[in-house]
Parts: C-alpha cells; structure tokens; sequence
C-alpha cells in the first residue's frame, strides 16, 4: 500500500464507523420510547404556560438509543373530539392548526428527549346531555416520532368550558369547576369514560377526580386561555 492510501485509511475508517453509528440510531422504536399515559391541556397565567402541564418525551431506536433531533408530533384530532389546542403555543413547539397537531424537537443534551407544555381547552357548553358531554375515551393523542406512531395518549383537560368565547378570555374559573362536577356525576349515573376529566390519572373517573381538580384550581396557574383556538 502506498503512503497515501496510509494517510486515507484511518479517514475512510472513521467514515465507516461513523456510517455504522447514523444506521444504528434509527428508526423510533415504540418499546424503547417513553411517553406519558396520561397529557395534561393547560391554560396559562400573565402570558406564562401554567407548568403544572409540563412533560417530557424520550425517544429511543430499537437498541435503547436516544434519538437526538427526532420531530415528535402529537395529533389531537381526529380522536380528541372534545380538546381544542391553542393556536399560540409556548417558544420550540410548531402547529399544524388545520390538523390539530404540535411538533418539536428532541434534543441532543439529555438526548432524544423533548419537553412539552400544551395550551388548549375543551368544547363543552350548554345544557348537559343525560350521560354528559360528548367526548374522548382513552388514548386520544396519537404520538409521532420521525413519523412512525410511538404512543397514545389521553387528553386530560382543566378548561372544560374554554371555546365558549366568553368575554376576557377567561381560563380555568368557577364554571369549569361546576362543569367537572356534572361530568364526574353524568359516568358515575352510568355515562362513558372520559378522558378529559381523569384527573387523578389512574384510568376512572369518580370523586378522586373532583378533589384533584379543585387543588389544580386553587394553585391559578391556568386563569387564562388563548385568544384562537384551532380547529
């Protein structure tokens, strides 16, 4: 071998390697991703998303490797019937407001992992049917990664009442906490499952639900909501 293939070797040895290493990381793996059960639709207060809705994202291929600038993406409809997204959301995350979805980036310091505030209400207003408002079971949000689905999610929502355009852009108020009541008591009288008022997150809806959403309206982080909701 000549001097200069020498002097190649090592580069074209590095390429390889690095070649090796782009194959590995990829594509999202749904058994080694971790995504919430359970995302919580929160209103804001003095313009600053309320951070009790914080969570967090990890994506991972199929060796249990995080996947750094993976575009997440939850779709809330068609699913969600009852959950409206903010047509505004917090800095780093995108909407596709026509399809109800967010989007963001995982990141690459902690690795594959992207952290989420999503703003948005629920469309319940006026007279309750017997067995409450129509709406989501469980796992409405379907979750993207690099455009292979990871996950499902269910909406759990605090501003029941929020696309009623009532003046002031109220947030979570005492009318939400009335209409959480009638919800809890409409799938305890027999109606379905609802997702949106799980606010204990353990899968049912009863009086536990209730006693969480009243400490989530004490603590007035979310008073208000968005200006546009999207479709």
């Amino acid at each position: 071998m000549s001097h200069v293939g020498l002097l190649f070797a090592p580069a074209l040895l590095f390429s390889s390697a690095t070649a090796t290493h782009a194959q590995i990381l990829g594509p999202a793996d749904p058994a080694h991703s971790t995504v919430p059960a359970f995302i919580r639709v929160v209103g804001s207060r003095q313009g600053t998303p309320d951070p009790s809705g914080v969570f967090t994202i990890t994506v991972r291929d199929f060796l249990n490797n995080p996947i750094a600038g993976s575009l997440v993406r939850l779709e809330f409809q068609p699913n969600c019937t009852d959950t409206r997204i903010c047509a505004a959301q917090a800095n780093g995350v995108s909407i596709d407001c026509p399809n109800g979805a967010v989007e963001a980036t995982t990141s690459s310091l902690p690795a594959g992992q992207v952290t989420l505030i999503i703003q948005g209400s629920a469309d319940n207003h006026g007279p309750m049917p017997v067995q409450g408002w129509p709406g989501a079971s469980s796992g409405c949000i379907r979750v993207f990664a690099g455009g292979i689905q990871i996950a499902t999610a269910t909406a759990v929502v605090y501003d029941v009442n929020g696309t009623s355009n009532l003046p002031g852009n109220p947030g979570v108020n005492g009318a939400d906490y009335s209409f959480v009541w009638a919800s809890i008591g409409a799938v305890g009288g027999g109606g379905p499952y609802r997702g949106r008022v799980d606010y204990s997150t353990d899968g049912f809806v009863n009086g536990a639900d209730l006693s969480f959403f009243n400490i989530f309206f004490l603590n007035n982080a979310s008073g208000e909501n968005c200006l546009a909701h999207c479709p």
